[in-house]
């Protein structure tokens, strides 16, 4: 991504997407950080999701082991997982319906459990 952005190319959404999410896989959190930075110091994230930065950090956090896993109730007001799929928002958070946790994450959070 680095070379292309200094021969002053511009790589799609798509392929952001697919280097964020195999940075998650592989538990890369600084190099998902690093590209997060880039992403945003050249204003190239107007059609790129926060979502994909979020999902995928949690995943690589998962993959080191340096997180808990999110399906048991906190003191923070989250509630259990109900479905398998969802988790309830914290307490005061913007938005009160449920939230989807990406399935990779589920899976790995069942696997830990």
């Amino acid at each position: 991504m680095k070379s292309m952005l200094s021969a002053e190319r511009v790589p799609l959404h798509l392929a952001i997407t697919r280097l964020i999410q195999a940075m998650g896989s592989q538990g890369d959190v600084a190099g998902i950080q690093e590209v997060e930075s880039l992403i945003k110091d050249l204003n190239m994230d107007g059609n790129l999701s926060s979502m994909v930065f979020v999902n995928n950090t949690a995943l690589a956090h998962i993959k080191n082991s340096s997180v808990p896993c999110p399906p048991h109730a906190n003191s923070q007001g989250q509630q259990e997982v109900k479905n398998g799929k969802t988790v309830s928002r914290p307490i005061g958070h913007r938005g009160t319906g449920p939230v989807s946790l990406n399935p990779d994450l589920w899976e790995l959070c069942s696997e830990q459990l």
